[in-house]
């Protein structure tokens, strides 16, 4: 038997691989589309029995999903097709729309060994057969992964806008968050570092030191299927030719600007606020000294933080601005407290049941 598989079968995607040449399937790689009438012709001119769709990298509409999909279906004679969408729930509306149109096949998992199992299952006739199965196993799916993007820049160059993101990746593997760091300046500084420091490891396309995992050049899309919570992203200053503008400004990213307060430094800082796009960034302002505090405050609509001199990015005693990111990032804040009531109110039913 044959399976088209549109998607990319990178690492994330090996279960695929795994389980279909453990049933000796043939496996026809269509490619990966943002676009679904972009995978009619490779679907079809397949003739494949089983056709397995990665939903992440589409942009469209998800009733023109569903209406492709019923165009391509009816072709292939109602044949066996199958999506995955790793991290989404149940009710995500493109899923939400498939369901209602009768498609029973779905791995929404996030972890490997749940997905291998899940499209091993979606394979047979299973979910064909079990209708209320299918409604009970999504809902115990494991819940989507609340995604968290914070993007750097800086107002002007060598303004510490790798050292802050850096800084602030720490910040939150301290506080156990499963984060990475993620350059999208095409320094290639995470492979600089590999080359540089004893202690750093590579895994793939993964350059890990100070506990802190590290990537260059993702895309959106790319980092929706990985297996991390958090991404610190560092697009270095606002003003290279080459700034990747589209993804910082991206509505999924909370911006965080830093910038400086000297003379020579204030002018870049000044065009930086001015610009509309960026007044709901928070601001970092590097190599500040106790003294600026009071002389520009009042050009913030939110209180910057003061961060002084740092002299090794990776340094995690930061006391001063780990205060100043719960002030940056109120919500964050709110979430940490949050969850440490619910570890001792746990704690105290545990105590008492004993």
């Amino acid at each position: 038997m044959k399976c088209v598989f549109v998607g990319s079968l990178k690492e994330d995607s090996g279960y695929i691989v795994e389980v279909l040449q453990e049933k000796e399937y043939e496996i026809i790689q269509a490619g990966e589309y943002d676009q679904i009438e972009k995978t009619i012709n490779p679907v079809l001119e397949s003739q494949a029995e089983i056709a397995v769709y990665d939903l992440l990298p589409l942009n469209d509409d998800p009733l023109e999903i569903v209406e492709v999909i019923d165009s391509i279906q009816q072709s292939r004679d109602g044949k066996k097709i199958i999506f995955l969408a790793a991290g989404m729930g149940k009710n995500t509306p493109v899923i939400d729309a498939l369901r209602k149109a009768g498609y029973v096949n779905f791995v929404l998992d996030s972890t490997y060994g749940a997905k291998k199992e899940k499209f091993a299952r979606c394979l047979t006739n299973f979910y064909e057969s079990n209708a209320d199965r299918l409604d009970r196993e999504l809902s115990d799916t494991e819940l989507p992964r609340e995604l968290h993007f914070t993007a750097f820049a800086g107002a002007q160059t060598r303004i510490g806008t790798t050292t802050q993101a850096i800084q602030y990746a720490g910040y939150l593997a301290d506080c156990g968050k499963r984060v990475c760091y993620v350059e999208e300046t095409g320094d290639f500084f995470p492979q600089k570092l590999f080359e540089t420091y004893q202690y750093a490891a590579e895994s793939g396309d993964c350059i890990t030191y100070a506990g802190i995992p590290m990537y260059t050049g993702k895309t959106m899309q790319e980092m929706l299927k990985m297996n991390y919570e958090h991404f610190v992203l560092d697009f270095g200053s606002i003003e290279r030719e080459q700034f990747a503008a589209s993804l910082f400004f991206d509505e999924r990213m909370q911006r965080v600007i830093v910038a400086g307060t000297k003379p020579q430094e204030w002018t870049h800082t000044k065009y930086v606020l001015a610009n509309a796009l960026c007044k709901d960034a928070a601001y970092i302002l590097s190599f500040a000294d106790i003294s600026d505090v009071e002389a520009v405050s009042g050009a913030f609509f939110q209180m910057p933080l003061f961060a002084g001199y740092i002299p090794d990015m990776f340094a995690r005693d930061q006391e001063d601005l780990a205060l100043g990111y719960r002030r940056l990032f109120p919500e964050e804040e709110t979430k940490r407290k949050k969850e440490n009531r619910k570890k001792k109110s746990a704690h105290k039913r545990t105590r008492r049941a004993l």
